[in-house]
């Protein structure tokens, strides 16, 4: 949800710095999932000025 509503790295940390702090150990291993899905998702998708040239 966060990279199809356009949450920036940054912002994303930050939220999840605040998971850590409030959840302890367990915030903190979710945290960790959650930035690796969302460093997964961004590397996937292309830039918008990207240009396809399959021929």
């Amino acid at each position: 949800m966060a990279v199809d509503k356009g949450i920036s790295q940054e912002e994303l940390i930050e939220f999840l710095e605040v998971v850590m702090t409030m959840q302890g150990c367990p915030g903190e291993e979710w945290a960790l999932k959650a930035y690796a899905a969302f460093k997964e998702c961004t590397s996937r998708q292309q830039p918008a000025d990207a240009v396809c040239c399959a021929h």
